[in-house]
């Protein structure tokens, strides 16, 4: 029986380093990077768009689709302040 790693083992313990290397470096740039916060009451809808999806709707032994519209805005403007 001989001490030591296996070329197999050696590879293994090497490749699960650099995972977790590689993780922690994904974390870091993550973590570090700049951010910004948007205040809705600072922005305005100038444009919507009507959407119409279908959802199944079962009474009794019948499934009928039944047409539901909703609206998203797709256009926001910022409101100007006076400072």
């Amino acid at each position: 029986m001989k001490n030591g790693f296996t070329l197999i083992e050696l590879l293994i313990a090497l490749s699960i380093m650099g995972i977790l290397i590689a993780l922690g470096w994904v974390m870091y740039a993550e973590a570090d990077k700049e951010t910004f916060t948007l205040k809705k009451d600072e922005w305005t809808c100038v444009e919507t768009e009507k959407y119409t999806r279908y959802q199944p709707m079962v009474s009794g032994k019948v499934t009928t689709m039944m047409p539901i519209t909703s609206e998203q805005c797709v256009v926001y403007t910022r409101n100007h302040s006076g400072s």
